[in-house]
């Protein structure tokens, strides 16, 4: 029988690439996207133009607009956030009702309505700096610790998606455009990379493989922000600072979590709190994007050309 997936925030640029991917690639029933941005949703409508598509008009901080879409789902991917770092450090009411009590919602509306349920979350969730980490560590302490018997909860954690909405590629590639200098928080600054491509294949395995109260991390390779400038403008760039809640390096998995995680070669599988695994395959370290293999400039180059940003 062809599966039914719910996405919340499906009109994001995961929902997006997920949709492309569920319509092109596998026999899919019904792909329900559930959203509050009804512009995004007509697009999406106009993109697609396939019947396989049902559009709700819902919120996370709803619970009762969640029932009607989840009820039947084979798969429930949780994809909708606040997910500004400077939006969240300066509304934490607001990102609070959206990524921990919305995430709640999500995970009742669920309950014997779904058979599996799949939240997003980031790296900046492990150690977090910031009200954006803290508040998607809180969600997913909320998902791999959620229980009711009829539903499986689980999490995928990832860094930086090449291009995404909001991220810092399209914002280098606006001021590169405009012949004007990019801003460097730090020359030191390192972060995770992956592509659009690679954060669905993860989101499709956790939907199909994840076990209750896992959290899936695939292995991702990093680079200096600055190398990335250099790649993209022959601008010149300057030194800014960090701004309120960024960290210098990011961090995929903790010493604490890594003694409760194994590795597969391609993802690492966090076990639930409480949970340790066998020393024999547990990891040995943390794992933190200055510590994992860097991108060279020719890669990153390469990259952004296969993604159409160069």
């Amino acid at each position: 029988m062809d599966k039914v997936i719910t996405i919340t925030g499906g009109t994001g640029s995961l929902g997006n690439q997920l949709v492309t991917t569920l319509l092109e690639e596998l026999q899919i029933g019904e792909i329900r996207i559930v959203s509050r941005d009804e512009e995004k949703q007509l697009q999406m409508r106009r993109k697609f133009a396939s019947s396989k598509i049902k559009f709700y008009i819902g919120d996370v901080r709803d619970i009762e607009s969640l029932k009607r879409p989840f009820d039947g789902s084979d798969v429930v991917i949780h994809a909708a956030a606040m997910k500004q770092i400077d939006t969240c450090e300066y509304f934490p009411h607001e990102t609070i009702k959206t990524n921990v009590l919305g995430a709640e919602n999500v995970c009742r509306a669920a309950e014997g309505r779904t058979k599996r349920c799949v939240a997003i979350s980031t790296d900046k969730a492990t150690l977090p700096l910031n009200i954006y980490g803290m508040s998607k560590g809180l969600q997913e302490r909320i998902f791999c610790g959620w229980s009711n018997g009829q539903t499986t909860y689980s999490a995928v954690r990832y860094g930086n998606v090449v291009g995404s909405r909001g991220s810092v590629i399209p914002y280098f590639k606006e001021l590169r455009d405009k012949d004007l200098p990019l801003p460097i928080t730090h020359p030191e600054m390192t972060r995770f990379w992956l592509r659009l491509k690679d954060a669905v294949e993860l989101v499709l395995y956790a939907s199909n493989t994840a076990e209750h109260g896992e959290l899936l991390v695939p292995r991702m390779k990093a680079s200096k922000i600055i190398d990335l400038a250099e790649v993209m403008s022959d601008q010149p760039w300057h030194i800014t600072g960090p701004r309120p809640g960024e960290k210098l390096h990011e961090d995929i998995v903790s010493e604490d979590e890594a003694r409760r995680a194994f590795s597969n070669g391609q993802y690492i599988h966090i076990q639930p709190v409480g949970v340790l695994v066998p020393p024999a395959i547990a990891l040995t370290n943390s794992v933190a994007s200055n510590t994992v293999e860097m991108l060279t400039k020719e890669e990153l180059h390469k990259m952004l050309v296969e993604e159409g940003w160069l």
